[in-house]
């Protein structure tokens, strides 16, 4: 029998201890330790138990507690009054605070009984039932129940979860139960107050950094703490009412920030675990918004939600494979007619139209899957124009413009890149608006005019030099362009901006790619700092096998130096000599083609 007492009186740590321990009596319960004086005692150590679904459990106890049982069987009684409590949900990344409650600690469960907590934005909310059952904290079962008015939801970003991300403040109902093996989370809410939501509908294919941050899925990329022997699995269910409160962001290109902004209402379903993919159902009404499209990072044009034709999102389970219908305008102001270099006897009322200076809409839809949207144009006239009813008008946008798709395709690059028209061509093959710039696939308007772009200065290459092997590529490129060591603040302040044309001999033998950059400041500071910089770029390459895998090249290129403080272009030239190969997996790279069988196998008669 081993009788101890213990005192500690200090910081966070005022209690008093008195244990008894009988080794050689089975019949009675061989520890029973009474700590009938807990003063104002951290209750940090609950932490232990608690990671999987709570992180940064603070606050102090008061009250008796005794600890009775055997070595792993042991049973925790006692009142305790907890104040200035604090707790971080790992899921939603809220904070809330608990000025004060009453904790009954009995043999197989602990009862949290009902109080209240505050967010970090001062709203209130009643935790109506709190149960912990456990077995000496083994076997963790959790029943929880919150309602409340107002309350900060979720405050995520794409670092926690890449698949929807945000702020939301709402009224709500939450429910958290189940073996922590097994968990499940029930939130039913509606917003109100300014919430946003963001969903990242792909990456960027173009390597850089993003304001929008690598998101990462609660469940699959996160790495819970586990409780031993035990494989945990955190569901969480949402049913969103959506209103005028929230905004909708769907990112379809984080870093050219082609984003849709959406405000509207509708229900959506949302079910996400760490074994389960994630699910998402509903309809999302947009009652207004932009498309806020962004040319090569540099040109910034807004789409305007049409009202009243019937946008919307909607998802059916993959979050990724959802159908969309939206209608946005862009207007383009102060546009001339006599830019399309019509002659008066081809368009009728030709003289009036040279004479008009005003408003153009470009008209953006949006169908089919939100992925992979169809994108088509339209250009008219605003409804309030004087000249939109006009025969002249009609045709040409309709008929001349309108049905050719690629000529359409041309006049809306220039509308939204030059805020002009370009000079009319005649003739070409109708194809699609994807089809139109060369049958490469695009799943935002910025893709899709960069390369519009390309094809028509390729095609002016082609006609001024009477070549079909003619290409041209224009590209740009947004950077920052202060050292890293003086700047704190890594904002894209410089462009650079890319035309290169490339001719190739000898069956494609011999390539010449002869371009120019130009770099330069898009803020006062970097135009102070640098100059426009003229970057030529001259790269000539000879297949030496015929299959192209083996590659000798001479190049001499210009590029900007932000470095260097006293001359900022850098050149070099040199040759290299490349094998390339392409293979599915890595180890067809270092295994040999099989030589065919080049005995002939005769047949028989």
């Amino acid at each position: 029998l081993v009788n101890a007492q213990v005192h500690s009186d200090n910081m966070d740590y005022h209690f008093d201890v008195r244990s008894i321990i009988n080794t050689s009596d089975s019949a009675t319960q061989p520890i029973n330790i009474m700590i009938p004086d807990l003063v104002n005692t951290k209750i940090d150590l609950l932490q232990k138990y608690l990671g999987a679904v709570f992180s940064n459990v603070t606050g102090y106890a008061t009250g008796q507690l005794q600890i009775v049982g055997t070595g792993r069987n042991l049973d925790y009684i006692g009142d305790l009054q907890l104040k200035n409590g604090s707790l971080h949900v790992n899921y939603t990344q809220c904070t809330y605070k608990i000025p004060a409650a009453t904790v009954h600690l009995r043999a197989d469960r602990i009862d949290f009984g009902s109080f209240q907590i505050q967010d970090t934005l001062g709203n209130k909310a009643e935790i109506s039932r709190g149960v912990l059952y456990h077995h000496s904290f083994r076997d963790m079962r959790y029943d929880f129940a919150l309602n409340t008015n107002k309350l900060l939801l979720l405050n995520t970003n794409i670092a926690d979860n890449n698949q929807f991300y945000g702020t939301m403040i709402g009224g709500a109902t939450v429910r958290l139960s189940g073996p922590q093996e097994d968990l499940q989370m029930y939130i039913k809410g509606e917003p109100t107050d300014s919430s946003n939501i963001f969903i990242p509908t792909t990456t960027s294919r173009e390597s850089a950094d993003a304001d929008f941050i690598v998101w990462k899925v609660y469940g699959k990329e996160m790495k819970p703490q586990k409780a031993p022997g035990a494989e945990e699995n955190f569901t969480v269910t949402l049913d969103v009412t959506a209103n005028n409160y929230a905004n909708v962001y769907l990112i379809i290109d984080p870093l050219t920030k082609d984003i849709i902004k959406a405000n509207g209402h509708g229900n959506l379903h949302i079910v996400v675990g760490t074994n389960t993919n994630m699910n998402m159902r509903g309809k999302y009404e947009i009652d207004r918004g932009n498309y806020n499209f962004s040319f090569q990072s540099f040109i910034r044009k807004p789409f305007v939600f049409k009202e009243g034709s019937n946008n919307y999102i909607q998802w059916t389970g993959d979050p990724y494979n959802a159908d969309i219908n939206i209608q946005a305008v862009y207007e383009a102001e102060n546009v001339q007619f006599g830019d399309l270099g019509v002659s008066d006897n081809v368009i009728p009322n030709g003289d009036k139209l040279k004479t008009y200076q005003g408003p153009v809409w470009v008209v953006a839809n949006l169908s089919d899957k939100l992925m992979h949207p169809a994108i088509t144009f339209e250009i008219q006239l605003p409804p309030n124009s004087q000249m939109r009813n006009d025969f002249g008008i009609s045709y040409l946008l309709d008929t001349r413009i309108g049905g050719d798709p690629n000529e359409l395709n041309k006049q809306v690059a220039f509308l939204l890149v030059f805020n002009s028209f370009g000079p009319l061509t005649i003739g070409g093959n109708a194809l699609t608006a994807n089809e139109a710039v060369g049958g490469i696939f695009f799943n935002s308007i910025s893709g899709f005019i960069s390369s519009a772009l390309s094809n028509q200065f390729s095609n002016i290459f082609q006609r001024v030099f009477k070549d079909k092997s003619i290409r041209v590529n224009f590209n740009t490129s947004l950077y920052n362009g202060i050292p890293i060591q003086e700047s704190i603040d890594r904002t894209y302040d410089r462009t650079n901006m890319n035309l290169s044309v490339i001719k190739s001999f000898l069956n494609e033998r011999l390539t010449f790619t002869v371009g120019s950059a130009l770099d330069f400041g898009l803020t006062a500071q970097q135009a102070q700092y640098a100059a426009v910089q003229f970057l030529p770029n001259i790269t000539a390459e000879w297949k030496i096998t015929e299959n192209g895998r083996v590659v000798l090249t001479f190049f001499y290129r210009d590029s900007y130096n932000y470095l260097n403080v006293g001359n900022h272009t850098t050149n070099s030239s040199g040759t290299s000599i490349s094998y390339r190969r392409d293979f599915d997996r890595l180890d067809e790279f270092f295994k040999k083609k099989k030589k065919a069988d080049s005995t002939a196998v005769e047949e028989k008669p």
